[in-house]
C-alpha cells in the first residue's frame, strides 16, 4: 500500500495541474487515471501544434493539425493562476489570446464589444488545444514527486484508521489486484461528470437537458480573424467561434437535439455553408472544416459537494453549458482555491480530510459556483429561440450591456474570473 496525503483520481485537464500545484506545496500527492497517459495523440495525430503566426500558406500541415484540434478558452483569471504556478510558460507558444469579444444575436440588432485593453486587460483569455496543455504539463509530472498511476480503474473505496493516530484515512483500490492500494488523508475526485468515485459514494447528481447538441469543430477562415471571440445567439442555440493561429476558429455550435443527427449527417460543404448562413460573413468566408464531434449538451450537478474525505471537482462536481466557457475556468478556480486553502504542508496542522475541513472549503466557493452557474444557465437559456417579443428584450440586453458601464464590469468579472477574492486583476 502506498500512503499519501492527497489522491486525485483523473488525470485530465483540472487534474494535472492540481497535482503539480500540490506537489509543489510539499503535498504527497498520487494522481490516479483508469486510461491511458492522455495528450499525445488522438486519431494517429499530434494535437495543438499550431502556434500563433502560422497560417495555412506558410505551414499547411499544421494548420491540418489545428483544424482537428479540441480546445478550450482559458480565462484572464486562469492564466494568471497558471502563471503564479509556474505552469503557463510551457503552454504559452501554443496560447492565442482573445484580444476582444462580440456577442451578437440572429436577426437582431443588439451588439455587445468588448475590448480587452480599453477595459485594462492584456488580453481577456486564451485559446488552447487541450492536448497541447497535457502534453506540456505531463512533461511537468515526470520531474515532479507525484505518483503516477495509469490503468487504475477504481474498485472500491474504504475508511480506515491511519495506525498509531486518530486520524482516519480513505483506501481506493484498483480493480484488478494487480495495483498496490492507495491511502490518503484526501481523496479528489476529478473523474468527469459520469464520476465513478461519486458513485461510490453513493452521491447522485441532478440533471438538466438543454434539449441542444453540441457540434464541435475547427474551420479555416478566409480572413484572419483579428483575436476576436463571437459568440452568436441564434434560434437553436448559441454559437461560438474562438481564434486559434490565424486563420483558423474553434467552434462550439449548439444545434436542437432534433437537427443534429442531420447536422452530423451533412457533408463538409453542405456543413460550412450551414455554419455560415448561421454566423455570417464577419470572418470571411469558411474554406475548411476539421472533423466533428457531437456531445448531448447538459448541466449535471452533484447533489452534494463532498462525501467522507472526498471532495468533488470539475466535472465531478459540476458539468455546464459551454456558452461562455465558464466551465473549466470554474473548476480551476475551485483548484486555485483548494492549493490556497491547503497551503504548505509543514504549516498545515489540520485535518484536511475532515468534514469540517471540507466543509468551510466549500462554504467559501459557493457564491462563485453558484453565480457561474446562474450566468451559463441564462445565457443557454434566455437567448434561445425565436419569439419576436423575448428577441427584442434580448437585444435591448446586449445593447444595454454594451453601453452601461457598470453592467459591463459585472459581466467581466464574472466571465474572467479577476477581480474579486480569487485573483487580482492584472
Amino acid at each position: 500500500m502506498h500512503e499519501v496525503d492527497i489522491a486525485i483520481v483523473g488525470a485530465g485537464l483540472v487534474g494535472v495541474p492540481l497535482a503539480l500545484a500540490l506537489d509543489a506545496a510539499g503535498w504527497r500527492v498520487a494522481l490516479l487515471e483508469q486510461g491511458n497517459r492522455q495528450g499525445e495523440k488522438q486519431g494517429g495525430k499530434p494535437l495543438g501544434a499550431m502556434r500563433d503566426r502560422d497560417t495555412a500558406a506558410a505551414n499547411p500541415v499544421r494548420q491540418e493539425v489545428a483544424l482537428e484540434a479540441r480546445c478550450s478558452a482559458l480565462s484572464a483569471g486562469s492564466v494568471a493562476w497558471l502563471r503564479e504556478q509556474g505552469f503557463w510558460d510551457v503552454v504559452s507558444p501554443e496560447a492565442t489570446p482573445i484580444l476582444s469579444v462580440q456577442v451578437t444575436q440572429a436577426g437582431s440588432f443588439g451588439v455587445t464589444r468588448l475590448d480587452a485593453h480599453a477595459e485594462g486587460f492584456d488580453a481577456f483569455g486564451q485559446v488552447l488545444a487541450n492536448n497541447a496543455m497535457l502534453r506540456a504539463w505531463q512533461a511537468l509530472l515526470d520531474g515532479s514527486t507525484v505518483l503516477q498511476r495509469y490503468g487504475f480503474r477504481v474498485e472500491g473505496v474504504a475508511h480506515r484508521t491511519v495506525p498509531g493516530q486518530q486520524e482516519r484515512c480513505v483506501v481506493i483500490s484498483a480493480d484488478d489486484g494487480a495495483q498496490p492500494d492507495i491511502a490518503a488523508r484526501l481523496l479528489v475526485a476529478v473523474d468527469g461528470f459520469s464520476s465513478r468515485i461519486r458513485e461510490l459514494a453513493g452521491v447522485a447528481a441532478r440533471h438538466h437537458d438543454y434539449d441542444q447538441v453540441g457540434v464541435l469543430t475547427n474551420v479555416e477562415l478566409a480572413e484572419p480573424h483579428r483575436n476576436v471571440a463571437h459568440e452568436r445567439f441564434t434560434a437553436a442555440g448559441p454559437l461560438a467561434l474562438l481564434p486559434r493561429g490565424e486563420r483558423v476558429a474553434n467552434v462550439v455550435h449548439s444545434v436542437a437535439t432534433q437537427d443534429a443527427e442531420r447536422i452530423m449527417a451533412l457533408d463538409d460543404a453542405a456543413y460550412l455553408a450551414e455554419l455560415q448562413q448561421h454566423f455570417g460573413y464577419r470572418l470571411g468566408r469558411f474554406r475548411r472544416v476539421g472533423s466533428r464531434l457531437s456531445v448531448p449538451l447538459m448541466r449535471i450537478e452533484s447533489m452534494a459537494p463532498q462525501a467522507p474525505r472526498t471532495l468533488f471537482l470539475g466535472n465531478a462536481a459540476r458539468l455546464l453549458h459551454p456558452v461562455a466557457g465558464q466551465g473549466y475556468n470554474l473548476a480551476l478556480r475551485d483548484v486555485a482555491a483548494l492549493v490556497r486553502a491547503l497551503g504548505l504542508r509543514q504549516s498545515q496542522s489540520a485535518d484536511i480530510g475532515s468534514a469540517e475541513w471540507l466543509g468551510r472549503y466549500v462554504a467559501g466557493r459557493a457564491d462563485d459556483r453558484a453565480g457561474t452557474v446562474r450566468l451559463t444557465d441564462l445565457l443557454a437559456r434566455g437567448f434561445t429561440g425565436s419569439a419576436a417579443g423575448p428577441k427584442h428584450l434580448r437585444s435591448l440586453g446586449l445593447l444595454g450591456l454594451d453601453l452601461i458601464g457598470p453592467w459591463k464590469r459585472a459581466f467581466l468579472r464574472r466571465t474572467t474570473g479577476v477581480g474579486g477574492r480569487e485573483w487580482a486583476r492584472r
